[in-house]
């Protein structure tokens, strides 16, 4: 609508450098009439084009990008901006319909995959394992990795029996233990492990005297010095 001076009727304004009005933009309004600006509808309610009041969502329901009205399904939670339902990630769920901005957490020793409706609990002794998405137990040579949810192989020189233990125990001096490994081996008399070489080594034939060959060993904590 074309009014010059700018005494637009209500849900009309006039936008900067333009003398004529111009209906209000969807989620906007203008109660009154004459030169005022177009207000943001308040949090949750909506308007259409040229609107000279909002309208509110009803109780426990909330506005979405397309401008109607709902709640979220079961698994997802209310994004907020954009304003839609997001799937819960992993380790979170939803049980019923919401317009929650989260997900709820699983309980401990629980899990859940996206879009979860509820978790799902791990048998005694045993926790979940995100790689496999199961629950189950670390094999001997490996550890439990809580932040990760998986099973590693232990390090150089340190060993696990199994279980879902959360470190590997380093080997005694004078052993090593290869990645993975359940038991620390000492090397032969004579021979000292490197790692460089992922070997027990002859001092003889690599030093020239026993003492270079211990005093080495020594610095890599496999034997004392």
């Amino acid at each position: 609508m074309a009014i010059t001076h700018a005494k637009c009727p209500p849900g009309e304004a006039v936008f900067p450098g333009n003398d004529n009005c111009f209906q209000c933009d969807p989620n906007t309004f203008k109660s009154g009439e004459g030169p005022g600006p177009c207000q943001l509808c308040p949090p949750n309610s909506f308007s259409n084009s040229g609107a000279v009041s909002c309208f509110s969502c009803p109780p426990n329901q909330a506005l979405f990008t397309n401008g109607t009205c709902g709640t979220c399904p079961a698994g997802s939670f209310y994004g907020g901006i954009p304003q839609e339902c997001v799937a819960c990630g992993p380790g979170t769920f939803a049980s019923k319909p919401n317009v929650l901005p989260h997900c709820d957490d699983c309980p401990e020793n629980s899990f859940a995959d996206f879009a979860a409706t509820e978790c799902i609990f791990c048998s005694p002794g045993k926790v979940y394992l995100g790689d496999t998405k199961s629950c189950g137990v670390c094999p001997p040579g490996y550890q439990y990795v809580e932040g990760r949810l998986q099973c590693f192989p232990c390090q150089l020189n340190t060993i696990s029996p199994g279980g879902n233990k959360q470190s590997c125990t380093s080997c005694p001096r004078g052993t090593f233990a290869r990645p993975g490994s359940t038991s620390c081996f000492p090397c032969p008399e004579g021979h000292a492990y490197f790692l460089d070489r992922d070997a027990c080594v002859e001092c003889a034939t690599e030093f020239a005297s026993l003492s270079d060959c211990f005093f080495s060993a020594a610095i890599l904590g496999i034997v004392e010095s």
